[in-house]
Protein backbone atom coordinates (compact mmCIF):
# COMPACT_ATOMS: atom_id res chain seq x y z
CA UNK A 1 0.00 0.00 0.00
CA UNK A 2 0.95 3.67 -0.55
CA UNK A 3 2.04 5.41 2.54
CA UNK A 4 -0.87 7.26 3.82
CA UNK A 5 -1.25 10.63 6.76
CA UNK A 6 -3.31 8.93 9.52
CA UNK A 7 -5.05 6.78 7.15
CA UNK A 8 -8.45 5.23 7.78
CA UNK A 9 -9.68 2.21 9.96
CA UNK A 10 -9.46 -0.24 6.88
CA UNK A 11 -5.68 0.54 6.35
CA UNK A 12 -4.94 -0.52 9.94
CA UNK A 13 -7.64 -3.58 9.30
CA UNK A 14 -5.12 -4.58 6.38
CA UNK A 15 -1.78 -3.88 8.64
CA UNK A 16 -3.16 -6.20 11.06
CA UNK A 17 -4.55 -8.78 8.84
CA UNK A 18 -1.39 -10.16 7.18
CA UNK A 19 1.91 -11.28 7.59
CA UNK A 20 4.05 -8.46 6.16
CA UNK A 21 3.20 -5.05 5.26
CA UNK A 22 4.78 -3.34 2.06
CA UNK A 23 4.81 -0.03 1.92
CA UNK A 24 4.59 1.07 -1.47
CA UNK A 25 6.81 4.80 -1.21
CA UNK A 26 9.46 4.61 -4.13
CA UNK A 27 6.29 5.34 -6.52
CA UNK A 28 5.49 8.61 -8.06
CA UNK A 29 3.27 10.96 -5.60
CA UNK A 30 -0.26 11.32 -6.77
CA UNK A 31 -1.69 15.25 -6.13
CA UNK A 32 -4.82 15.31 -4.69
CA UNK A 33 -4.36 11.76 -3.03
CA UNK A 34 -4.36 11.04 0.66
CA UNK A 35 -0.55 10.87 1.09
CA UNK A 36 0.06 13.78 2.70
CA UNK A 37 -3.15 14.27 4.02
CA UNK A 38 -6.46 13.12 5.92
CA UNK A 39 -9.93 13.96 7.42
CA UNK A 40 -11.63 14.42 10.61
CA UNK A 41 -14.04 16.21 12.12
CA UNK A 42 -14.86 19.92 13.42
CA UNK A 43 -17.57 21.64 14.12
CA UNK A 44 -19.99 18.86 12.70
CA UNK A 45 -18.23 19.01 9.80
CA UNK A 46 -14.73 16.87 7.68
CA UNK A 47 -12.13 19.17 8.18
CA UNK A 48 -9.11 18.47 5.83
CA UNK A 49 -6.02 18.21 7.47
CA UNK A 50 -2.86 18.42 5.30
CA UNK A 51 1.26 18.45 5.36
CA UNK A 52 2.62 21.10 3.24
CA UNK A 53 5.03 19.78 0.87
CA UNK A 54 8.04 21.27 -1.26
CA UNK A 55 8.32 21.10 -4.69
CA UNK A 56 5.66 17.70 -4.97
CA UNK A 57 5.61 16.56 -8.38
CA UNK A 58 3.98 13.60 -10.01
CA UNK A 59 7.38 13.38 -11.54
CA UNK A 60 9.16 12.71 -8.17
CA UNK A 61 8.50 9.21 -6.23
CA UNK A 62 7.03 9.96 -2.54
CA UNK A 63 10.14 9.31 -0.62
CA UNK A 64 11.86 11.98 -2.12
CA UNK A 65 9.14 14.10 -1.45
CA UNK A 66 10.26 16.65 1.33
CA UNK A 67 7.83 18.21 3.80
CA UNK A 68 7.87 22.35 3.00
CA UNK A 69 9.12 22.95 6.48
CA UNK A 70 9.83 26.83 5.47
CA UNK A 71 5.60 26.53 5.83
CA UNK A 72 4.85 28.24 9.21
CA UNK A 73 4.19 26.21 12.03
CA UNK A 74 1.63 23.31 10.52
CA UNK A 75 2.35 21.05 13.32
CA UNK A 76 1.33 23.46 15.93
CA UNK A 77 -1.71 24.88 13.57
CA UNK A 78 -3.29 21.14 13.48
CA UNK A 79 -2.76 20.39 17.08
CA UNK A 80 -5.09 23.67 18.08
CA UNK A 81 -7.00 22.48 15.63
CA UNK A 82 -7.33 18.87 17.10
CA UNK A 83 -7.98 20.44 20.39
CA UNK A 84 -10.74 22.25 19.10
CA UNK A 85 -11.96 19.71 17.78
CA UNK A 86 -11.55 16.75 20.05
CA UNK A 87 -11.20 18.17 23.74
CA UNK A 88 -14.02 16.73 25.04
CA UNK A 89 -13.56 13.04 23.48
CA UNK A 90 -12.97 10.21 25.94
CA UNK A 91 -9.98 9.57 24.67
CA UNK A 92 -8.21 12.76 23.68
CA UNK A 93 -4.87 12.96 26.05
CA UNK A 94 -3.76 9.94 24.73
CA UNK A 95 -4.52 10.14 20.78
CA UNK A 96 -3.14 13.65 20.81
CA UNK A 97 -0.20 12.37 22.41
CA UNK A 98 0.67 10.12 20.04
CA UNK A 99 -0.42 12.57 16.92
CA UNK A 100 2.42 15.31 18.53
CA UNK A 101 4.53 12.36 19.07
CA UNK A 102 4.33 12.03 15.13
CA UNK A 103 4.65 15.31 13.94
CA UNK A 104 7.93 15.87 16.31
CA UNK A 105 9.26 13.22 14.93
CA UNK A 106 12.68 13.86 12.73
CA UNK A 107 11.90 12.92 9.46
CA UNK A 108 12.56 14.85 6.03
CA UNK A 109 10.01 13.45 3.66
CA UNK A 110 6.17 12.80 3.58
CA UNK A 111 7.03 8.85 2.94
CA UNK A 112 9.26 9.11 6.48
CA UNK A 113 6.02 11.31 8.24
CA UNK A 114 3.63 8.58 6.88
CA UNK A 115 5.79 5.39 8.20
CA UNK A 116 6.17 6.87 11.76
CA UNK A 117 2.52 7.37 11.82
CA UNK A 118 1.72 3.85 10.91
CA UNK A 119 4.56 2.48 13.31
CA UNK A 120 3.50 4.90 16.28
CA UNK A 121 -0.41 4.33 15.94
CA UNK A 122 0.58 0.16 15.71
CA UNK A 123 2.49 0.20 18.84
CA UNK A 124 -0.17 2.16 20.41
CA UNK A 125 -2.75 -0.43 19.45
CA UNK A 126 -0.73 -3.31 20.37
CA UNK A 127 0.09 -4.34 16.29
CA UNK A 128 3.08 -6.09 15.63
CA UNK A 129 3.16 -6.28 12.14
CA UNK A 130 6.59 -5.69 10.22
CA UNK A 131 6.86 -2.90 7.78
CA UNK A 132 8.80 -3.11 5.05
CA UNK A 133 9.73 -0.21 2.04
CA UNK A 134 9.24 -1.05 -1.08
CA UNK A 135 12.63 0.16 -2.08
CA UNK A 136 14.32 -2.55 -0.42
CA UNK A 137 13.01 -5.23 -2.94
CA UNK A 138 15.18 -2.97 -5.94
CA UNK A 139 12.79 -3.67 -8.49
CA UNK A 140 11.43 -0.32 -9.03
CA UNK A 141 11.81 -1.31 -13.11
CA UNK A 142 8.93 -3.45 -13.02
CA UNK A 143 5.19 -2.76 -13.85
CA UNK A 144 2.48 -1.90 -11.16
CA UNK A 145 1.31 -6.01 -11.28
CA UNK A 146 4.64 -7.14 -11.90
CA UNK A 147 6.36 -5.82 -8.88
CA UNK A 148 3.61 -6.77 -6.60
CA UNK A 149 3.89 -10.26 -8.51
CA UNK A 150 8.22 -10.12 -7.61
CA UNK A 151 7.50 -8.77 -4.11
CA UNK A 152 5.18 -12.03 -3.58
CA UNK A 153 7.80 -14.27 -4.88
CA UNK A 154 10.90 -12.65 -2.97
CA UNK A 155 8.56 -13.54 0.47
CA UNK A 156 7.28 -16.60 -0.44
CA UNK A 157 3.88 -15.41 0.03
CA UNK A 158 1.13 -17.12 -2.01
CA UNK A 159 -1.86 -14.73 -1.14
CA UNK A 160 -1.84 -10.55 -1.60
CA UNK A 161 -4.09 -8.56 0.32
CA UNK A 162 -5.20 -5.63 -0.88
CA UNK A 163 -7.90 -2.72 -0.48
CA UNK A 164 -10.92 -2.23 -1.98
CA UNK A 165 -9.43 0.70 -4.65
CA UNK A 166 -7.10 -2.09 -6.16
CA UNK A 167 -10.38 -3.82 -7.70
CA UNK A 168 -9.86 -1.51 -10.52
CA UNK A 169 -6.23 -1.88 -11.12
CA UNK A 170 -5.01 -5.09 -10.24
CA UNK A 171 -6.35 -8.53 -12.60
CA UNK A 172 -6.92 -11.23 -10.33
CA UNK A 173 -5.74 -13.84 -13.54
CA UNK A 174 -2.51 -12.53 -13.66
CA UNK A 175 -1.95 -12.90 -10.34
CA UNK A 176 -3.51 -16.49 -10.03
CA UNK A 177 -1.13 -17.32 -13.21
CA UNK A 178 1.55 -16.45 -10.67
CA UNK A 179 0.00 -18.95 -8.09
CA UNK A 180 -0.77 -15.66 -6.13
CA UNK A 181 -4.30 -15.18 -4.58
CA UNK A 182 -5.36 -11.35 -4.85
CA UNK A 183 -8.23 -10.99 -2.10
CA UNK A 184 -9.90 -7.61 -1.11
CA UNK A 185 -9.87 -6.65 2.64
CA UNK A 186 -13.61 -4.87 3.04
CA UNK A 187 -14.35 -2.68 6.01
CA UNK A 188 -17.53 -3.52 7.68
CA UNK A 189 -20.10 -1.18 8.14
CA UNK A 190 -18.61 0.21 11.62
CA UNK A 191 -20.68 3.00 13.49
CA UNK A 192 -19.24 4.57 16.73
CA UNK A 193 -20.52 7.62 18.63
CA UNK A 194 -18.49 10.43 17.52
CA UNK A 195 -19.98 12.91 20.04
CA UNK A 196 -22.54 14.45 17.90
CA UNK A 197 -26.06 12.86 16.07
CA UNK A 198 -24.92 11.23 12.67
CA UNK A 199 -22.20 8.90 11.56
CA UNK A 200 -19.72 10.00 9.69
CA UNK A 201 -17.10 7.00 7.96
CA UNK A 202 -14.06 6.69 6.51
CA UNK A 203 -12.07 9.65 8.56
CA UNK A 204 -8.72 9.42 9.43
CA UNK A 205 -7.46 6.84 12.56
CA UNK A 206 -7.22 10.07 14.76
CA UNK A 207 -11.20 10.38 15.07
CA UNK A 208 -11.34 6.12 15.59
CA UNK A 209 -8.73 6.78 18.69
CA UNK A 210 -10.52 9.78 20.15
CA UNK A 211 -13.83 7.59 21.09
CA UNK A 212 -12.74 4.28 21.10
CA UNK A 213 -10.11 2.79 23.87
CA UNK A 214 -7.22 1.40 22.53
CA UNK A 215 -9.52 -2.21 23.15
CA UNK A 216 -12.30 -1.04 21.59
CA UNK A 217 -9.80 0.05 18.15
CA UNK A 218 -8.64 -3.65 18.43
CA UNK A 219 -11.58 -5.03 18.12
CA UNK A 220 -12.64 -2.84 15.47
CA UNK A 221 -9.51 -4.37 13.27
CA UNK A 222 -11.05 -7.78 13.24
CA UNK A 223 -14.45 -6.19 11.30
CA UNK A 224 -13.77 -6.95 7.86
CA UNK A 225 -14.85 -9.30 4.97
CA UNK A 226 -12.50 -10.72 2.40
CA UNK A 227 -13.55 -11.27 -1.15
Amino acid sequence: MQPYLFPYLGYFQLLEAVDRFVLYDDVVYRKRGWVNRNRILVKDDTWTFSVPLSKASQNRDINRTDIHEAFGDWRKRFMLTMHHAYSRAPHFDSTADLVEEVLSSDVKTIADLCHAALAATSTHLGVSTPIVRSAEYNNRHLSSAARMIDICRLEGAGELLNLPGGQSIYDRSEFASADISLKFLNMNDIKYYQGREGYVSHLSIIDVLMYNSREQTRSLLTEYTLS
